[in-house]
């Protein structure tokens, strides 16, 4: 869980390249940008999600049921104030 769009590619592309020798796929779910085209990312299945609460939130809305978060073995999350404000406004 990222704070902003900007922390969210910028911990995508450490992850790109660290996970590059174990062919770790990775996927980006931030707001201001298309919404369909992150849904058909996350029916790839990727190993690691990096998104902002907000639209992580849309996207499961709006999804139907065609996918959830139920086989998350792991979230990780921000520990400022701040990430707890902009969760809980998502919600």
């Amino acid at each position: 869980m990222s704070e902003n769009r900007e922390l969210a590619f910028q911990i995508s592309e450490q992850f790109r390249v660290l996970g590059q020798a174990v062919n770790l796929m990775s996927t980006v779910v931030v707001g201001g940008m298309d919404m369909m085209h992150q849904a058909i990312e996350l029916r790839k299945r990727p190993h690691v999600i990096i998104a902002t609460p907000g639209r992580l939130v849309d996207l499961i809305k709006s999804n139907q049921g065609e996918w959830s978060l139920n086989k998350i073995k792991f979230l990780v999350r921000p520990s400022t104030p701040l990430s707890l404000s902009l969760y809980s406004a998502a919600n």
